[in-house]
């Protein structure tokens, strides 16, 4: 019997999370990585531990094997992601739902909520508003 030494890889943290963001950089690299979470599910793994092994959540690689399941390969290509449009992409085609200053109306109180600057920065925010006057 051949006695092999681990391998180790010098300043496993940071490649980690270098590999992670390397693997969600293309739609290519993304539909790979479902294709693993889902063979290593259909190999016997638990959603927990294969989210805990490729450093996603739980939820998202269910997501995947339901999807895998009602869908085949198929349900494991890009789809249209869930969430706002960006304000960026809508402004570059020509779109109108770019955010307004105080134009939120019934929205206002879910773009508060969302709101990285949490009305102290937000130009849709009282706090702003004031700041202006």
């Amino acid at each position: 019997m051949v006695d092999m030494k681990a391998l180790r890889i010098a300043d496993s943290a940071n490649v980690s999370l270098g590999l992670q963001e390397e693997i969600r950089r293309s739609e290519e690299s993304r539909y790979d990585h479902r294709l693993h979470g889902v063979l290593l599910v259909a190999q016997g793994m638990t959603c927990p531990e294969v989210a805990s092994l490729l450093g996603d959540a739980p939820r998202s690689v269910e997501n995947w094997v339901r999807r895998f399941e009602l869908e085949g390969l198929a349900g494991l290509l890009e789809g249209e992601r869930p969430g706002p449009t960006a304000a960026l992409a809508l402004s570059t085609q020509g779109g109108s739902r770019a955010p307004q200053a105080g134009s939120h109306g019934s929205v206002r109180g879910a773009h508060r909520k969302m709101c990285p600057y949490r009305e102290s920065r937000c130009a849709c925010s009282p706090i702003a508003s004031r700041r202006k006057k």
